[in-house]
């Protein structure tokens, strides 16, 4: 599992339920647009819960926000085996390497 993916998963777990743009980011930023399919790809991996995220206004781009997200069971063990790998010195999972993910803003930091 990369980073970014590690990262989504953990803020989710620690109760981020809501994402959004950075402020002063635009809804079609390419760092927004990768956040979002980060997140819809968890959750076609059933580590995720969440409604399909839905534009509004018509504008182009992606919406202003996506949630509420909530961690699954398997979104749970998932991350439960990677902290003990990592307490442990370095990941041995090899199960685990296809959940994807992208660089987290979310409930506390890069709420708009």
């Amino acid at each position: 599992m990369n980073p970014e993916d590690l990262g989504l998963l953990k803020l989710i777990a620690e109760g981020a339920t809501h994402f959004r743009p950075v402020q002063d980011e635009p809804s079609d930023s390419p760092r927004w647009l990768q956040q979002v399919e980060r997140l819809r790809w968890l959750r076609s991996q059933g580590m995720i819960r969440m409604p399909e995220p839905e534009e509004v206004d018509n504008q182009p781009g992606y919406p202003a926000g996506v949630g509420p997200c909530e961690l699954t069971a398997e979104g749970r063990y998932a991350l439960d085996r990677l902290n003990g790998e990592a307490r442990r010195g370095g990941p041995d999972d090899q199960g685990l390497d296809s959940a994807g993910g992208t660089g987290a803003t979310g409930g506390a930091s890069g709420s708009g």
